[in-house]
């Protein structure tokens, strides 16, 4: 296929394009719906013993909303109402939160999406290159939506690529950024859950979730999926 869309990108254009797209809808659906890795009363057990208690970030406390001891790197998201392990961050586009559950195909959909602007960025530049010459003039709106797309590969490549060391550190969003709040001589140290960039990858990849038996639907208002599990 590579040679194939090299030598005959014209004829090919559609059916690489239409194989990103399928890829980014696939993934985009996947991070919807899969459990993010919510935390209730009866997994407590399952995620308390993943990982230890930093008592920096992550202290034994009880969630005033959950009324349960948060196991360690778990976190309350207050737009969904439920307790997450190893939160990132709430994705308003996707309506939920990216935790352990559902992390690895973030990143999934991420590449998809990145591969997708990526290819749309090439067949601009690729049916161009023969009208260089006064193309500002001639084809204004052209130009603005070929460097738009170049500006939102860039954007999207940084993203992604401060997710990979996130994964490398074995950091997550939240975690980066209440470091970051901490004093510098914290902020340097090499991470209480660093164990080396490849256990880390690992341990990214592998995980360590429970079954999950929740189940979520991205239709909903992010406020009402516990509530309705309560009723």
């Amino acid at each position: 296929l590579p040679l194939l869309y090299t030598y005959a990108w014209m004829e090919n254009h559609v059916l690489v394009g239409l194989m990103c797209l399928f890829a980014n809808v696939a993934m985009y659906l996947a991070v919807c719906f899969k459990d993010p890795g919510v935390v209730t009363s009866n997994r407590i057990a399952s995620y308390s013993f993943l990982h230890e208690y930093d008592n920096v970030i992550y202290k034994p406390v009880v969630c005033s909303e959950c009324a349960f001891v948060r196991p360690p790197r778990t976190k309350h998201c207050y737009r969904c109402d439920h307790c997450v392990h190893r939160f990132d961050h709430h994705c308003v586009w996707t309506n939920s939160c990216i935790g352990s559950g559902n992390h690895v195909t973030f990143l999934g959909y991420l590449l998809s999406l990145l591969a997708m602007t990526f290819n749309a960025s090439y067949l601009c530049v690729r049916s161009l290159r023969l009208h260089v010459h006064h193309l500002l003039l001639t084809h204004p709106r052209i130009v603005c939506f070929c460097s738009t797309l170049l500006l939102l590969d860039l954007l999207l490549l940084g993203y992604l690529l401060f997710h990979f060391f996130l994964v490398l550190t074995n950091q997550t969003t939240y975690e980066r950024y209440c470091r970051s709040e901490h004093s510098s001589e914290k902020l340097s140290s090499r991470g209480f859950y660093n164990l080396g960039a490849r256990r880390n990858i690992v341990a990214f990849w592998v995980g360590c979730n429970p079954p999950s038996k929740v189940t979520r639907s991205p239709f909903k208002p992010a406020t009402r999926i516990l509530n309705d599990k309560r009723t």
